[in-house]
């Protein structure tokens, strides 16, 4: 934040020092976030968490949501949550985005009768190249 320090009643003047410590603090954390993430996309660490998503006159799953999720090393499912407004800051959100596509193409591909729903980023929404491999990938394998 900007600090306004007075030396006098006639002299002011801003101190923009702490708002460069707190950018540089962000980016660093953001840095730190994205090497993590790519680690565990190396070390194919995520996985989808399935949401069932309930027929209310049935009471059963008509389908599910498959929501990323990041495998810790304890084998907790953590949110990607935070990782993916990092990756829109640093602009690899379009990878996550193909990832995504591809390990739906791979669930759908193994099992025939699974119903499911999944989210790719509001800039993916607006990538016409993703939304073209999108339909690509699902008419030519008949899913």
């Amino acid at each position: 934040m900007l600090t306004k320090k007075t030396t006098s009643e006639e002299y002011s003047y801003y101190n923009c020092y702490e708002l460069i410590v707190e950018k540089l603090e962000l980016y660093k954390a953001n840095m730190k976030m994205a090497e993590v993430f790519k680690r565990k996309v190396l070390k194919k660490k995520l996985k989808f968490a399935y949401q069932p998503i309930i027929n209310s006159k049935t009471g059963k799953a008509d389908y599910f949501e498959g929501l990323l999720r990041i495998v810790k090393d304890s084998g907790q499912l953590v949110s990607v949550g935070p990782y993916v407004q990092v990756a829109e800051d640093l602009g690899f959100i379009s990878s996550i985005d193909e990832l995504v596509l591809d390990m739906v193409f791979n669930e759908l591909k193994n099992n025939k009768n699974l119903v499911l729903s999944f989210n790719i980023s509001g800039l993916g929404i607006d990538n016409p190249i993703l939304i073209d491999k999108i339909k690509r990938v699902f008419c030519d394998s008949n899913i």
